[in-house]
């Protein structure tokens, strides 16, 4: 994005909200998106990104409870559960990841198998899936580890 994009985005996002409930920043091949949840007047804006899957992880991270809130439920939250890893995932993970799995219950364990291709534009990753795991401040994603999980 050059700076007149990002000052025509925020601009809008302003004049549109007042406050924002949410904003997420990711860094794609050197651009920044922004997937945003704002609210104005009792009126919502979900912004997502263009990119397939980081909208895919966004509904599910913080669309989809700030639209369980808007419903009135009183617990909307995510819910996360403990789970073990099975693979590894062996790219630098960073602040946060959010990596698409399938869950089971082995020897009444939980445990995740990790799509091994994880790609920002790979929908393909979603076959199978039954979960996402959230992993944050680690360098990699070791199996055996574990980390919190929320069923989609």
């Amino acid at each position: 994005w050059d700076k007149t994009i990002k000052s025509y985005y925020y601009k809008s996002i302003e004049e549109l909200t007042d406050t924002a409930i949410s904003k997420i920043s990711k860094v794609l091949k050197k651009s920044t998106v922004y997937d945003t949840v704002a609210e104005k007047d009792g009126k919502f804006i979900l912004g997502f990104s263009g990119n397939p899957m980081s909208s895919v992880t966004t509904f599910y991270a913080v669309a989809l409870p700030a639209i369980k809130k808007m419903m009135g439920y009183t617990d909307f939250g995510n819910k996360y559960f403990k789970v073990k890893l099975k693979n590894s995932f062996n790219k630098k993970i960073g602040k946060l990841r959010f990596l698409r799995a399938k869950v089971d219950i082995e020897n009444g364990e939980a445990v995740a198998t990790l799509n091994l291709d994880q790609g920002n534009i790979v929908i393909k990753s979603l076959i199978d899936c039954n979960a996402m795991i959230k992993v944050e401040n680690v360098e990699e994603a070791k199996a055996g580890m574990i980390f919190d999980c929320m069923l989609l």
